[in-house]
Formats: structure tokens, sequence, C-alpha cells
């Protein structure tokens, strides 16, 4: 499935992209707007529990591991705060499989995506988020 091939206009949804590497988070910024959602950005955890508080949000790209609040401390916080967020959050990470990593995937059963990774395959899984959350695909427009 190509969920790139054409820009769409924003459809009302938002996501929230949460990396402490800016660029890696405008990256990932661009292909959710392209596939229809405005986006927010957080550099952190904290700023990401401060936009959640404040806003609902369709979709969550998340880094796993940040300084201070990581993506595995933000899940566990959203389980308790806001779970319905918590089947329309993705996890991105750079780590190899370490062992805390492997263990938070298993349990929690999230899609996680390696960096690097392919810009198609993160509309993939949004699309498949989308898709398991009961939520139409989005049109272009």
């Amino acid at each position: 499935m190509n969920t790139l091939s054409e820009p769409t206009k924003h459809t009302g949804r938002r996501a929230l992209v949460v990396d402490d590497e800016p660029q890696v988070g405008q990256i990932m910024g661009r292909v959710l707007e392209q596939m229809g959602y405005a986006v927010d950005f957080a550099l952190d955890g904290e700023q990401a529990v401060s936009l959640t508080d404040a806003q609902a949000y369709d979709i969550v790209v998340c880094d796993l591991l940040m300084p201070r609040l990581n993506g595995m401390a933000l899940y566990d916080i959203w389980s308790a705060r806001a779970p319905a967020l918590i089947p329309h959050t993705i996890f991105v990470t750079g780590d190899n499989l370490g062992a805390e990593t492997t263990e938070f995937i298993r349990r929690t059963a999230r899609p996680c995506i390696f960096k690097p990774f392919r810009l198609h395959d993160l509309a993939d899984v949004v699309a498949g988020v989308q898709k398991v959350a009961g939520e139409p695909p989005l049109s272009r427009q």
C-alpha cells in the first residue's frame, strides 16, 4: 500500500509527534501532514504530557528513548490518565532491541518502528492503527 502518493488536505484529525531529535520529528510530521493530519510536536515526554492533557489526538508517534521522560514512562502515564490514547499510539526507536525495549514491546503489544525506517513504512503503520482503531481511512481531497 502506498499511502504517500499525493498530499492530502487536513481532515480535522490531529497527530502528536514526540521525539527529542527535532529533524527526525519534523520528517515524521511531514509524513503525517501528507496523510491529512494537523501535527503538533513535543521534544520530550514532559511536553507530550502537557499536550495530551490539553488536546485529543487521533495518532501519536512517540520515540521510546528520550531523556527525562521516555516513551515507556509516557505509555504508563497515558494508560492511567488517557487510556483511550493507547490504541492510537505508535512507538519508534533506534534501540537494537535491548532487554528493556524488547520487554516493553512484548508487554504493550503496540506497534514499534525501528530507526532508520522508510517513510512509507511509517505511513503504512499509521494507516493500520487507524484501521484497528475503527477509523475510516483518510480520503484524498
